[in-house]
């Protein structure tokens, strides 16, 4: 289980597509604010704070694949079992995050993912200046104990010679970020 605020940015002349990975659906994000959360229960949370069409899709993983568009304002929750619920992001679901240690602002940029956060998320967003893809992997391991704010930004407009390796949050969820140019 995990908590994680994320800042994808697309490089001028560039794409920008990353896939979070979840027991229960599959997140497609191209330069987007957001909010992803999932619990020890296995119940995805994506909240889009920042996205226009077709910037977030989340596919299901659980019984037959479907897909969903999000835009800003929008929730989407999955449950371990499949049930999805699209809605309004409410002050509670904000709460949720806030109450994690992770920034629920809508601004784009490291001094916006760690506005009221300390302490690891403070790490990730610092590392997310530096505008690698690294910057996921530090908030991801920042989200294994329990706090993560990540701003990511890819500014190169080619693929790194050495992938970065596929973190693990607390054993149960895979996070996967992929550059697809």
């Amino acid at each position: 289980s995990g908590t994680l605020r994320f800042d994808i940015r697309r490089p001028a002349g560039g794409k920008s597509n990353y896939t979070f990975a979840t027991p229960t659906s599959q997140i497609a994000v191209r330069g987007t604010v957001g909010l992803l959360s999932l619990d020890p229960a296995g119940q995805t949370t994506v909240a889009c704070l920042t996205c226009a069409q077709g910037d977030v899709d989340v596919t299901t993983t659980v019984g037959t694949p479907q897909t969903y568009h999000l835009v800003t304002g929008q929730s989407l929750t999955i449950t371990a079992a499949g049930i999805v619920t699209v809605a309004a992001i409410t002050a509670a679901l904000t709460g949720a995050f806030a109450g994690a240690g992770v920034s629920t602002s809508a601004s784009s940029g490291a001094a916006a993912a760690s506005a009221g956060v300390g302490g690891a998320s403070a790490g990730a967003a610092a590392g997310a200046a530096a505008g690698t893809t690294t910057a996921v992997a530090a908030g991801a391991a920042a989200a294994a104990t329990g706090v993560a704010a990540v701003a990511a930004s890819n500014k190169s407009t080619s693929a790194p010679s050495t992938p970065t390796p596929i973190p693990t949050i607390s054993g149960n969820i895979n996070l996967q970020v992929h550059n697809k140019k």
